[in-house]
Parts: structure tokens; sequence; C-alpha cells
């Protein structure tokens, strides 16, 4: 097997390394549940840079793990109330050095809907999707939401937040207005923002088609138009937000033996389609003038569509559960990092995963999340946990064209060094291994100590355990050990010393279909 050689420059930085994936969203709620709260603490560990922990429908009318918050209501006479309590109980676990709310300023209050039964014409219509009855009082909840905040937390902790208007408002099941009323929505938002703390940062809007026009027609409102609420010309916006999905899932039925189903539709995620789209969505972002130098936010980027789907309604969705899904993110992050460097004018900051967990399911049962049934680590999480340990500065990197491996190379303090390798193939079937040379060029002389880690089929991955042992849906104890053992990041080989006194270096290994070996190199 002839070796693929890349070559690292170890003397060639070009520029910032952001954690892309040390951003998460997953139902809020789960905060109120123990295993929410741990789950929180595992992912702010993996990096000592802070977790971006997005909210949605956090202003709902409803409590806790039903609906929402309830932070806001009218008395008998018509007054406002608000109510922080359990809003309060779901942002404690976000706050603190390790992690940063992305706040959502979304959904509308029940008291506050211009919605009616009149207007939910379709099943799928919801009262708090509709614009405010009372722009004022719209004004005034968020005024009150912002100075809580600081008040509670002070201005040196809320500076770090991000709040962020609505959720995929060009969806008719998510906003159920004019757009006109959407941006006047978002003036009033945005000004009680910057009323309560001057300094806090204020965007949005969180689209997913860009087909559709309300992107575009957002961008020119905040640069070029009315403001709704000031009468002045543009609205505040420090940030921008979009989505991006590896393309549908969806349920396809009902297969109560989804190893062993043949009648159904393939379908495989398309991390091109994120590349490219996201590509076009910067691009008419960079075609507006007044948005130079506004950082971009992806809300919501994953490798498909459909949260909640499994595997017995959709058989497709095994590889949520395998290695496939880790080299996936690691593809993307490599990927998107060359986005960042070719639109620095408004750099991607974040690659935000709406996978967290989903309580009550089955072992394996194929959601997309980070951690299955009997709250097992799935190779994902094994693989945000390598993109975790790469340096905050990316270093040059040559490869062959059109290599079926890509490398990201970074640096960390001490002139330490990172290589990640993934030999990634959309094809979920995809079962090609490769040789692989890593070349170190330029690298300091020194001594160096190498942990190689791998996450494969073979590596770090409780799901190829579980299936060992039979996919058993209620382990026994024993089972559970075992599974459990092998859930965490796992070495490929055992910690070594690397010489570089002269000339170039060289790290080799094979990489199976859809693995990630990550090399870390500290002077001994």
């Amino acid at each position: 097997m002839t070796p693929i050689t890349c070559t690292v420059h170890a003397n060639d930085g070009i520029g910032y390394a952001p954690y892309l994936s040390h951003a998460v969203m997953g139902d809020m709620s789960l905060n109120l549940l123990r295993t929410g709260v741990r789950l929180q603490k595992t992912l702010e560990e993996m990096s000592d840079r802070p977790l971006l922990r997005r909210t949605m429908g956090t202003l709902n009318t409803g409590i806790g793990i039903d609906k929402a918050t309830g932070v806001y209501r009218e008395d008998a006479n018509g007054n406002p109330v608000y109510d922080f309590t359990i809003m309060d109980q779901i942002l404690a676990p976000m706050v603190g050095p390790r992690s940063i709310p992305f706040f959502g300023l979304c959904f509308m209050p029940e008291a506050l809907t211009s919605g009616s039964k009149e207007k939910l014409t379709q099943p799928w219509m919801k009262m708090d999707r509709f614009p405010p009855k009372d722009y004022g009082r719209w004004y005034d909840l968020v005024y009150a939401v912002v100075r809580h905040y600081v008040e509670r937390y002070g201005i040196e902790e809320v500076n770090r937040w991000y709040w962020d208007f609505w959720n995929e408002p060009d969806l008719e099941f998510y906003w159920l207005g004019t757009h006109e009323e959407f941006f006047k929505t978002y003036d009033y938002a945005a000004a009680a923002v910057k009323a309560a703390l001057p300094t806090a940062r204020v965007g949005g809007c969180g689209v997913t088609d860009r087909l559709l026009p309300i992107f575009k027609e957002f961008l020119e409102h905040c640069t070029a138009g009315m403001n709704y609420c000031t009468g002045r010309t543009g609205a505040p916006l420090d940030f921008i937000t979009f989505h991006m999905k590896g393309g549908p899932t969806g349920r396809l039925g009902i297969f109560s033996n989804p190893w062993e189903a043949k009648d159904y539709e393939r379908r495989t995620p398309s991390l091109k389609h994120i590349i490219d789209y996201t590509r076009t969505q910067l691009q008419t972002i960079a075609a507006f003038p007044g948005t130079k130098g506004i950082p971009v936010f992806l809300t919501e980027c994953d490798v498909d569509w459909g949260t909640g789907t499994s595997i017995y309604h959709n058989p497709n969705m095994h590889y949520r559960n395998s290695e496939y899904f880790a080299s996936f993110e690691c593809a993307l992050t490599r990927r998107m990092l060359d986005l960042r460097a070719e639109f620095p004018d408004n750099p991607v900051e974040a690659t935000f995963l709406d996978t967290y967990y989903i309580p009550g399911s089955r072992i394996f049962e194929g959601q997309r999340t980070l951690i299955t049934g009997e709250v097992i680590d799935k190779p994902i999480l094994n693989g945000l946990r390598l993109l975790g340990k790469l340096g905050p500065e990316r270093l040059a990197v040559t490869q062959p064209t059109d290599s079926p491996v890509e490398v990201l190379a970074t640096t960390a303090e001490n002139d330490s060094v990172q290589v990640m390798a993934v030999n990634f193939n959309e094809d979920v079937g995809y079962n090609e291994s490769h040789a692989v040379q890593i070349r170190l060029h330029d690298m300091p002389a020194a001594s160096w100590r190498v942990r190689h880690y791998r996450v494969d089929r073979d590596y770090s991955n409780a799901y190829t355990v579980w299936l060992s042992l039979g996919r058993p849906i209620v382990p026994t104890d024993e089972q559970l050990a075992a599974i459990q053992a092998r859930q965490g990041l796992e070495m490929m080989e055992p910690e070594f010393t690397l010489s570089t006194r002269r000339g170039d270096t060289y790290l080799e290994t094979t990489l199976p279909p859809h693995a990630v070996s990550l090399w870390m190199l500290d002077k001994a």
C-alpha cells in the first residue's frame, strides 16, 4: 500500500483556528436534569476555550421541560409580570469561565403574541410564532431579561454572552408574520438589548434556506433600512447567523429490526452540500458593504436533519452511532477553517451542533445525540474530544490534490504541534483504508513526547463493543461495564519519544475507513 504523504510546515502559521465545534444547542431544559448538567461539564472540559451553548424557545410560555421558562405573563389587570425562576435554573449550568450562553430571543410569550386560534389554520402552527401584539411590551420584556442577568452576574460576565434573535424565520413553522413584522420585532429587541447593556452583542437571524429572500432582506434592513424602533437608519448587528445541514433524513416508516431492513430509501449525508451552501451564504453577506468585519455563527450545523429520527424509523441512521459521525465532524472542521480563510471579513467563529441527548431512548437508538441510552458516550463525542486538543494557531499543510485523507495541523504554547488526519468519505459504505505518512518540516530541534489518539471502528468506540455483544437492548451489568470501558478517547499506540535534531521527521499510520488520528507533540 503506497502511503499518502502530507507535509506539515511547522514554522508556517497561517492564522487563528477557533474550536468551531465547541458549540452546542440541544433542548436547554435538559439543564434541569442531572444528565444534562453532567454532559454540559463534559463538553466544557474538552478545551480551555469556552463552550458556546445556544438556547432556543427561552421566552416561551410554560415551565421547564414541558415548554420553556414562563418568564412573562400578565396579571388580571393586564399588567406585565416577570418570573425568572425557571430561566435562572436553566441558565445557571451555562454560566461560568468555561461556558458562554448564546441566548435565544424567542419565541413569543402567550400573553404577548398577536396570534389567535382563528389564525391557526394548520395543525403545525403555534401561537408563539407570531409577532408581538404590543411592541413596547416586547421591548420591555427583552430589556428586563438582559438587565436581570446583568444584575445577577455582572456586566463583565454578560458582556461575554450573545443575544441571538429568533430561529429559522424563513420557515412558516417558526415565523407566522410578514417579513416587515420580523424586522420590526428584531429592531425592538436589538434596541432593548443595547439599552439594557450598551456593550452587549446582538444579532441573527438563523435562516435555513439560501434561496428564500428573507436573509438578504434582513441584511439590507440592518445595514441600510429604516429602524422601526428608533426611526434611524439601520439596526445593531454584531454577528450574523444561519443554519446548514448535511441533508434530509426523515421518518421512512416503522422498522422493528433496523439491522435487517432492506426495503427503504438509501440516504447519505453530504459534507459538500454544507460547504458549498455555506460559501454561498458568505458570498451573500460579503455583498453588503455594511457587513464587513461582522463574524458569522452557524447556529445549527449538523450531519443531517431530524434530531429525533431513530434507526427504528429510518435504518440509515446507524451512521450516527458509529465512527462515521466523528470523522464527518473532523472533516467539516478542516474544510470550514478553509472557508474562514477564504472570507476573512466575515470569519466563521462556530459551527453549532444541535446534537445533545434525548432522555428515555433505547441504547444506540440512532437519534442525533452525543450520548445514548444508559448514558454511554458515542464516537462523535470522542471526535469532539480530538478537536478540543487542537491548538489555536493553524499550520500550513501540503497534501496531494484530491487526497482521500485530509490533514489539519495546529500549534499551541511552547511550540507544541497537533496533527489530525481524517480518512472520510460521504458514502456510509466506504471501505478503503489508506497508509498515511506525515512529514514534519521545520520542526524545532528537540525531543518530543508523542501521543497518538484514534477514533475508528476499533478505538474509542463503545458502539462496536455493543455490536460485538449481540446488540443487547437491556445490557447486563457485565455487558454495560464492557461497553463503558471503551467509551472514552483511546490512544492508538503507547506514548513514544521522537527526536528532531536535523532534517525532516515522519509520522506514519494506516487509517481505516472513517478513521481519525491525532498526534500531539510536546517537548519532552
